[in-house]
């Protein structure tokens, strides 16, 4: 399992921390997006990183 330090992904922008993302081997979602919430299923999986974006930068980010 991949534990992100909180500099990792916060300012980066969508494209950069994707790729972050996929080289540490894990997957992601939007969570939020400039403000508007996206569905999201209630499953637990410690690779995704759920990503809150405001215009196209990562302001926050959660593992699971």
């Amino acid at each position: 399992m991949n534990t992100f330090q909180r500099s990792a992904l916060d300012g980066k922008t969508f494209e950069e921390a994707v790729a972050i993302i996929e080289a540490a081997g894990c997957t992601h979602r939007i969570a939020r997006k400039d403000g508007q919430p996206y569905i999201g299923t209630c499953d637990v999986k410690i690779n995704r990183i759920n990503l809150y974006i405001a215009l196209d930068i990562v302001v926050a980010f959660t593992q699971g």
